[in-house]
């Protein structure tokens, strides 16, 4: 997989490789010559984002930096990804970095002429497919059909990933429940019980690898919940 940064009326491709049987460590994009991709400009902070590869198999972007935006391109329009919360991307998907610390807060699609630009090119990645879960069907999200990190429970009482469900009610703007379809105007909340109760389940039955990117996955979902 290749990305193209455009920053500064340069562009440069960057190489990417994962290891398709681990998904640690990020891969870091930022202004700091640490980064495994350096981005050349001032408007960019030290360490904006990360890549990975996730427990359910798909490349995932975590927004770390407070001080600049980071939109997905979607057709004609532009969803902005939420500090620390993850985000699937895709080969072809194209990414706007804006930076907000003078004030500059822009709305959707509207870009300045110094935003810097990443577009993902190349192969698919090869990543493991997922594998049958050793777990409850109640540990397993509908939407991902994978293990639920983060609940999110709505009235009807079905309960989701907190990502999936954010996708199914603000990017798609849907307010039924994926499930039943009954009308839920009321916020989802957390079930922690059922949080605690999947952690104990994916530490005792999952494998090295599971554990590893779940805890990693888990973790970040927390920290944006904190925000």
């Amino acid at each position: 997989m290749f990305i193209e940064c455009i920053a500064n009326n340069n562009s440069e491709t960057f190489e990417i490789q994962f290891d398709k049987d681990e998904p640690l460590p990020f891969i870091l994009i930022g202004r700091s010559a640490a980064c495994s991709i350096t981005i050349p400009s001032r408007a960019i902070s030290r360490k904006l984002c990360a890549l990975t590869i996730d427990v359910k198999h798909q490349l995932r972007v975590f927004v770390f930096s407070t001080t600049n935006q980071v939109w997905k391109i979607l057709g004609e329009s532009a969803y902005r990804i939420p500090f620390a919360f993850p985000v699937t991307l895709s080969i072809g998907d194209k990414l706007v970095i804006q930076n907000i610390s003078g004030g500059d807060v822009v709305s959707k699609g509207e870009f300045s002429e110094n935003a810097v630009r990443l577009n993902l090119t190349g192969e698919c990645l090869e990543t493991a497919p997922p594998t049958p879960l050793p777990l409850p069907e109640s540990c397993v999200c509908p939407i991902c059909t994978q293990i639920i990190i983060g609940s999110s429970t709505l009235s009807c009482g079905h309960t989701f990933c907190r990502e999936c469900l954010f996708v199914w009610r603000v990017v798609k703007s849907k307010s039924t429940c994926p499930m039943c379809r009954r009308t839920s105007d009321a916020a989802p909340h957390p079930s922690f019980l059922l949080d605690a109760f999947i952690d104990e389940k994916v530490q005792t039955n999952c494998d090295e690898l599971t554990k590893k990117s779940y805890k990693q996955y888990s973790l970040h979902s927390s920290l944006q919940n904190l925000n």
